[in-house]
């Protein structure tokens, strides 16, 4: 059984009456504890699996930091660890990408906000709309995939997807700042159980390289394990998941995936 969690102010979770104070990330990590809490005590565990999707992820390792005891292992997927550092390799790429295009559009805009750290979300916007223009699975087409799933699913409505978009603007005006001074390299350096990570090589929402340096960096017991899969987006363990290996055992109970609404990603 997995559990989808949509995070506050975010998918079916996102309220007009959600207080603007309480968009905080101590306040979503606790939000995911006590999901966690009721979870173990529905099912009689007392310990399930976590995963955290994108900046999600970010929630993940921070509660599997702090209530090891809680979880039988932790998966991040698309793993965040400094979104300062990946906005800058990012930024760099789009640089690149129009310079090899001859793009004096993109090329004028992205020398204008400059590259990171950004010092409000316009100039972030810009450098994400670039990069998105010019990656090879740009993030609109995961959009484009999400809201076909939300449609076809029949656990979401047309309310849900008004409630999807207003959400996703709602958390990135809340929580981008807050979100980008995370450096989980200093901030998580250990984690009490086992880690899984899967990363899309080519990952132009959250980069693989920054995941990959901060798996290394990271100290677990028992075992450690990352699969690269062949894609280009952040999507990539969903819609390449037979290029996933089997891991070393069966989830018994329920994952929590956090970060339906992504406070990483601009929204214009």
């Amino acid at each position: 059984m997995v559990v989808q969690w949509d995070q506050r102010g975010a998918g079916k979770t996102f309220s007009s009456d959600i207080p603007a104070e309480s968009m905080r990330l101590e306040q979503l990590v606790s939000d995911g504890r006590d999901l966690v809490h009721l979870l173990r005590g529905r099912f009689a565990q007392d310990r399930i699996f976590l995963a955290g999707h994108s900046t999600g992820s970010i929630l993940g390792v921070l509660l599997a930091q702090q209530e090891p005891q809680l979880f039988r292992a932790y998966i991040g997927i698309s793993q965040a660890a400094n979104l300062e550092t990946s906005e800058s390799l990012l930024y760099a790429f789009a640089l690149r990408a129009g310079e090899a295009a001859g793009d004096r559009k993109a090329l004028a805009q992205l020398r204008e906000v400059g590259a990171p750290p950004f010092r409000n979300a316009k100039q972030l916007q810009v450098s994400q709309k670039w990069v998105n223009e010019f990656a090879p699975d740009r993030f609109g087409a995961i959009t484009l995939e999400r809201l076909r799933l939300l449609f076809f699913s029949p656990e979401y409505s047309l309310a849900d997807l008004v409630r999807l978009v207003r959400g996703e603007k709602f958390s990135f005006d809340h929580l981008w700042r807050e979100f980008f001074a995370v450096d989980l390299f200093g901030q998580a350096p250990r984690l009490e159980v086992p880690v899984y990570f899967m990363e899309g090589r080519h990952d132009h929402v959250v980069t693989s390289e920054v995941a990959e340096e901060y798996f290394h960096a990271l100290e677990a017991p028992g075992w450690k394990t990352a699969f690269l899969v062949r894609a280009f987006c952040s999507l990539a363990p969903t819609r390449r998941a037979g290029e996933i290996p089997p891991t070393h055992g069966r989830a018994r109970v329920a994952g929590v995936v956090a970060g339906v609404g992504d406070p990483g990603r601009a929204q214009a």
